[in-house]
Parts: C-alpha cells; structure tokens; sequence
C-alpha cells in the first residue's frame, strides 16, 4: 500500500514474472527429479518417489516465502507481514515430516520414512529454487537501481533498501 497501483493497462504477469515463475518451477522439477533419480539407484522406486516428493514439498513451501516480494529479498520481509503463511508453512512440514516418522499416518498416506539426517539434506536441496528466486530479484535491484527506477520501472528517488522494508 505503500506504491502507487499499477497503471490501468499493466499486465498482472508481466514477461520478467514470468521468466522468474519458469525458472523456479524448471528448478523445482529438476531437483526433485534429480532426488529421483539418485535414489532411485540405491534404493526402490517407492523410497525414491518419497525422497522427490518431500524435496517437492520443502522447495514449493520455502518458494512460497520469497514470492512475498517480487524485489525485495526473502530475510528483508519480516515474517510478521504474513503470519497465516508462516502458520500454514510449518504445519505442513509438520504433516510431511509426521508422515515420514510415524508410522501409522505413513502408511494412511503411502508415504517411506525418511531419516532425519536426510530430511535435513532434502530441505537443503529444496531451497535451491528459492535461492534462484533471490539471485533473480537481486540482479532486477541492481539493474533498477543503476538506472534510477523502481522495480515496477517508474522512475524514483528510493531511499537504501533498508528504509523501504519494515
């Protein structure tokens, strides 16, 4: 609320948006196919399925944190700006991980259990889309800010990224 809106014509998705949900989905779906596929050489196909699937889940609920800003870096963002998001986050990892480590709700959702210390790895991997997502957004800032503009491209006078996020 902080900006002005959008002109009347602008687009909701514009091309950089898009370039930048592309990348990180192609991110998403490599590393856990990826995960897949290592697994799947040491052990079943169900165990490697499990290991893709909570790689998937763990980059899609950290990505979920970064796309809070289209400019501004994931750690600048207080997570007191969204607290249903933060609730939702960590009750589903409390799922995926509940899933994986006990017994019965492993077996209703079909799910292998997964050692902590691997858990711990997968959660790791699954933060490279995020990653990306900031690399992404610092560049944008560094191109904005060269040039004078906004990320939104209107031309301004922004004070230090600091002062901007509260």
């Amino acid at each position: 609320m902080q900006r002005p809106p959008r002109p009347r014509g602008a687009r909701l998705a514009d091309a950089a948006f898009l370039r930048t949900m592309v990348l990180t989905g192609a991110l998403t779906a490599g590393v856990a196919l990826a995960v897949y596929v290592v697994m799947l050489r040491q052990s079943t196909p169900a165990v490697a399925r499990g290991y893709a699937f909570s790689v998937l889940v763990c980059a899609e609920l950290l990505r979920a944190f970064g796309a809070r800003s289209t400019h501004v870096a994931v750690w600048r963002v207080p997570l007191s700006t969204n607290l249903p998001l933060v609730v939702v986050v960590v009750l589903s990892l409390g799922v995926q991980l509940a899933s994986q480590h006990v017994a019965p709700l492993g077996r209703i959702l079909h799910v292998t259990p997964i050692p902590w210390s691997h858990g711990a790895l997968l959660l790791l991997i699954g933060a490279v889309p995020l990653l990306a997502m900031e690399v992404v957004k610092a560049v944008r800032r560094r191109r904005h800010d060269r040039a004078g503009k906004s990320p939104r491209g209107r031309t301004t006078t922004m004070p230090p990224l600091a002062s901007r996020v509260r």
